[in-house]
């Protein structure tokens, strides 16, 4: 920054919990804040490790869609079935580890495609067997739950608007919408699924509701990574 003569300019870094991002900003003894985008991805990575039957399914989907992305035969027969069943071509989407929302992409689609997946299954030879019926159930109810979750990051991750504005509207908006959708879950895993989201949210917005004025403008302090490294 010297070098750069930035150094009294920086009053603040945003960054992701990397611990080699926090690791950073500390050698330049600089105020510090987190990613509320990459907060989001943290809680909601955190609650699947929380819950070993979703984890168990969401394991079991990527294994499958996995076979269909690396097989061109699978994929060809895919491709085969939807045409032959008067449906628009779709493909599968794998999840990417440091991008929660592919997860939710991932379950999304295979739970959409889960008749063709089936019926192209069924033509090949493999020892993959889909998700049974009480499975894809267990994939809808938390794709419910993750919804909100999902339009949240995609708000927060545009690059063309002033996201900050948005923070706190957004996290009471998810603690309000998650803890509405309690009262309607049937499955036992889902419901344990949506009081670690709601108890992890809950939690962030006392850090996010304090506010520093840096010059005129207000800036957001996050102090969320000691939470999710417990």
């Amino acid at each position: 920054m010297e070098e750069w003569s930035i150094k009294e300019k920086v009053k603040c870094l945003v960054t992701g919990a990397a611990a080699n991002m926090i690791a950073c900003v500390r050698s330049l003894n600089v105020r510090h804040a987190i990613c509320i985008a990459h907060a989001l991805h943290l809680i909601v990575r955190k609650s699947f490790d929380d819950i070993s039957s979703f984890n168990d399914i969401r394991l079991k989907c990527r294994k499958l869609v996995t076979y269909f992305q690396t097989s061109t035969t699978a994929k060809e027969r895919l491709a085969q079935v939807q045409e032959q069943m008067a449906r628009p071509i779709l493909k599968l989407i794998i999840e990417v580890d440091i991008r929660w929302n592919s997860t939710y992409n991932m379950l999304e689609r295979l739970y959409q495609l889960r008749e063709p997946v089936g019926a192209a299954l069924a033509c090949l030879r493999t020892d993959i067997t889909p998700p049974t019926a009480l499975e894809y159930e267990a994939v809808q109810d938390p794709l419910h739950v993750l919804a909100p979750f999902h339009q949240a990051t995609v708000e927060l991750s545009a690059e063309k608007r002033v996201s900050a504005s948005k923070v706190i509207p957004l996290m009471k908006m998810l603690n309000h919408m998650v803890t509405s959708k309690l009262e309607g879950l049937k499955s036992n895993s889902t419901r344990q699924l949506g009081d670690s989201l709601v108890w992890k949210v809950t939690f962030g917005i006392c850090w996010i509701a304090r506010l520093i004025t840096v010059e005129g403008a207000q800036v957001l302090l996050l102090k969320w990574t000691d939470i999710y490294r417990k």
